[in-house]
């Protein structure tokens, strides 16, 4: 369980980290210009078993999602023009701070920095009965702070071997701009719409070893999220001379339920599966103050898969190594791909624990 932050030896190294941390993601951003251009929904109590939080938890991470589409019977609300193919590319480093402001009571805040690549090939415009512009082949880049992450969470139970947990935040989106009304210019790093979400859930070591320590570890979450209407920067469309029309998505809802199960074995090995599953109602675009369908569907419905494997170094350091597969072609009929990366590649953490 979290403990109350120590005095002042704790207080510096936990600066120190969190110093490195914010340098790290600094780097990674330069790197990203330079070039031209979560599992989410758990918290800090999610975890079971041996867990490495103690006063704070720092985890650095690096993340590799790709996807590519070929079917656009569904729209794209990025692009204005006729798609044929495009391939998208996301690299993604994050901090994911989790720190103890009282027993059993955690703050959680997630900072993204995302490059993203995004190759399309546009159809020509027809102009004439006769006369067809040929197709365009279009490379998209773009860097910044994607949606950060802001929750307080709390430990509702401690009664072993079960833990129960609430928490409450919210995601603030930060960069949606493409750069150019007519068509994209770069690659924003976020949908422009933001978050507020609610969640419970519930831990249980699920069988002890002889020694007393629980290798095996169960853990089940459900969060609730609501997307308020949101202005965005890239649905605003130039209508005439200096005129403009500012493009709105409309609130929406999200469902979430994810699950882990954790073995630990030789002391310093843990393996991990977790499945989650997620509804999103579908995005709409406010037009006349009336929300509009963009495509058929209502909802979106997406399995997702994870499996970790971590090394814990020491009491305060681990590795894991992750990787995610969506089993759901869900973003083949997604009106916001490639803005909406589906989570599919790899994924490689740092986690660092204080007491």
């Amino acid at each position: 369980m979290m403990r109350r932050l120590a005095a002042s030896p704790v207080a510096a190294h936990f600066i120190h980290v969190l110093a490195t941390s914010i340098a790290l993601i600094a780097l990674a951003a330069r790197i990203g210009a330079a070039q031209g251009t979560s599992a989410s929904g758990t918290g800090p109590y999610f975890e079971a078993g041996p867990s490495l939080v103690r006063a704070y938890e720092v985890r650095l991470s690096a993340f590799v999602h790709y996807a590519n589409r070929t079917d656009f019977s569904r729209p794209l609300l990025l692009f204005r023009h006729r798609v044929e193919s495009l391939e998208a590319l996301s690299l993604t480093t994050q901090v994911d701070l989790r720190l103890a402001l009282a027993e059993g009571l955690a703050l959680h805040a997630i900072a993204p920095v995302t490059f993203r690549s995004v190759d399309t090939r546009i159809d020509g415009v027809l102009i004439s009965e006769t006369t067809q512009l040929p197709d365009r082949e279009f490379q998209l880049r773009g860097v910044g702070l994607s949606d950060a992450t802001l929750a307080l969470a709390y430990d509702v139970t401690a009664l072993e071997p079960l833990g129960i947990f609430v928490d409450l935040g919210a995601r603030i989106p930060i960069d949606d701009n493409p750069g150019d009304n007519t068509f994209p210019s770069r690659m924003p790093p976020s949908t422009g719409q933001g978050e507020v979400f609610a969640g419970l859930g519930a831990r249980l070591p699920a069988a002890r070893a002889p020694s007393g320590k629980a290798p095996w570890g169960v853990s089940l979450g459900y969060r609730l999220s609501y997307r308020p209407e949101a202005t965005t920067t890239y649905l605003v469309r130039v209508v005439g001379n200096q005129s403009y029309a500012s493009g709105t998505l409309a609130s929406r809802t999200a469902h979430g339920l994810v699950g882990r199960v954790s073995y630990r074995m030789l002391q310093a090995l843990e393996l991990s599966l977790s499945p989650r599953l997620t509804m999103n109602e579908t995005a709409q675009v406010v037009a006349f103050d009336t929300p509009e369908q963009v495509v058929p569907e209502t909802w979106l419905w997406q399995l997702n898969l994870r499996a970790g494997l971590r090394l814990y170094l020491s009491e305060h350091h681990a590795l894991e190594l992750s990787y995610q597969q969506p089993l759901f072609d869900t973003w083949r009929i997604d009106p916001l791909f490639p803005l909406a990366m589906p989570e599919q590649g790899w994924g490689l953490s740092w986690i660092v624990s204080g007491t």
